[in-house]
């Protein structure tokens, strides 16, 4: 078992409806997000930035990207994380599973 010091807090399994309550109780300085490859996404960085944490990441992957673009944890909340919501992203899933489809459609002739 990895031993934490007292000020590092590991919150271990939680219901995402909790989340904005522990995070309130702790009242974290600092998120660390030290993905190992560069991630497609990260609903951990999410995470923080929909409640106001400030984030150490590495500055691969999407990850980087996206502290990149968003500038600060305000500038997220108020720009970008208003607009990338869950509707937003089932849409661009759904976009994505179209594209795919389109070239079995023709091969297989399937309307």
């Amino acid at each position: 078992m990895l031993s934490l010091p007292p000020s590092v807090k590991a919150l271990g399994a939680y219901r995402r409806e909790d989340l904005a309550d522990l995070i309130a109780d702790i009242k974290p300085n600092i998120g660390v997000v030290l993905s190992i490859w560069p991630e497609t996404w990260c609903h951990t960085l999410t995470e923080y930035l929909a409640h106001g944490v400030s984030v150490v990441a590495s500055p691969q992957g999407a990850v980087g990207v996206r502290l990149a673009e968003s500038g600060a944890v305000l500038d997220w909340q108020q720009g970008v994380g208003k607009q990338q919501t869950t509707e937003w992203m089932a849409k661009q899933y759904w976009q994505m599973y179209e594209q795919a489809w389109q070239p079995l459609r023709v091969l297989f002739r399937i309307n």
